[in-house]
């Protein structure tokens, strides 16, 4: 019996800087990331460094510095 194989979450292949579309401009204490190709002008990512399993798992702490890099 073959085993599945585990896909590594999108967010996180970036965070790994493993995905070649994003170019990192920020890394603590979460990450950002300009895509080469965004979908929008001026188009930018911030994550959390850690996985989660989706956006109501973001702990306050984490919510608030992500708050903070995007006020600049």
């Amino acid at each position: 019996m073959t085993r599945p194989q585990t896909r590594v979450a999108q967010f996180c292949e970036i965070v790994a800087s493993a995905d070649s579309s994003v170019r990192e401009v920020y890394r603590e204490p979460c990450c950002g990331h300009l895509p080469l190709a965004p979908p929008t002008l001026g188009g930018a990512l911030v994550i959390p460094r850690n996985h989660l399993p989706d956006i109501w798992a973001l702990d306050d702490e984490t919510a608030w510095r992500i708050v903070s890099v995007l006020s600049g």
